[in-house]
């Protein structure tokens, strides 16, 4: 008897077993995947993410979906996986809302993997297919004026920075255009264009990392010039600036880094 019971059970575990796998719906699986991601258990975010999309490619969560799976693989430091994804969901739902996003982080995943002409290929088509997404296009165009910059293509990275102040001027990108630009004029030895753009940076952005980083360029620029008055001024006037800045000056390595910087100047210049 319990031979046949359990020839009886066996068949019904199965059943129970096909049941309980096909009530879930892409919702279901979308949501798990989800909410894992929220408590940071990313590599069990990507599984489930992958059986959804694998049980349900048609349904209209797979774009997104495979769009947060992208992300998940980002985070992962999985470059190459991530492109994939963000690549496919794009080409699923070009008009999903996360898609001028998911093509930016694409050229931010080459950049990562060391492939800086690829990287510079799908940055610009952020702001060729997604121009009217203000901020991420101007995003865009910073890094690759900095990509450009680096390459030693300043006219190049020239174009890219102006565009930003140009057609986004009033965004969180501006001051580091503006920065950028005085950058190249230094490099194509036009000092008086280049404290220009430097003080158009205080000017504008007082209050902004890229003002104190430019007080510390001009401050740079004017000793070596020997004009030690204006150095000083500079110098002085990056003290107030990163005095008013707090407790950011504690959690951003990139603002000690000038302000130690700037210390070790006003040292040079107490010597003059």
């Amino acid at each position: 008897m319990r031979c046949l019971g359990r020839l009886f059970l066996a068949p019904l575990l199965v059943v129970a077993g096909i049941a309980v796998y096909c009530y879930y719906t892409p919702v279901d699986e979308y949501w798990r995947a989800r909410g894992l991601m929220k408590v940071k258990q990313t590599d069990a975010a990507i599984e489930y993410y992958r059986k959804g999309i694998k049980r349900f490619p048609a349904s209209k969560y797979t774009p997104q979906a495979r769009y947060e799976l992208g992300l998940a693989y980002f985070a992962e430091k999985e470059y190459a996986s991530a492109a994939v994804q963000l690549r496919k969901a794009i080409d699923e739902d070009p008009g999903n809302s996360k898609a001028a996003e998911a093509q930016y982080t694409v050229g931010v995943c080459c950049l990562k993997a060391g492939k800086t002409r690829k990287a510079i290929s799908e940055l610009n088509k952020v702001r060729q297919n997604y121009g009217a997404v203000r901020g991420l296009a101007a995003k865009s165009e910073l890094q690759l004026a900095q990509l450009y910059f680096d390459e030693g293509h300043f006219a190049a990275a020239a174009k890219k920075a102006s565009w930003i102040l140009t057609n986004e001027g009033s965004n969180e990108h501006a001051a580091a255009a503006r920065l950028l630009l005085g950058d190249i004029a230094l490099k194509a030895k036009k000092t008086g264009n280049a404290i220009k753009h430097y003080e158009q940076v205080t000017a504008d952005y007082p209050s902004s990392t890229e003002a104190l980083e430019a007080q510390l360029k001009l401050a740079k620029i004017y000793r070596d010039q020997k004009k030690y008055k204006e150095a000083w001024a500079a110098y002085k006037e990056l003290l107030h600036v990163s005095g008013q800045m707090g407790r950011q000056l504690f959690q951003d390595e990139r603002l000690r880094t000038i302000v130690d910087e700037g210390k070790r100047l006003g040292e040079s210049l107490l010597k003059q």
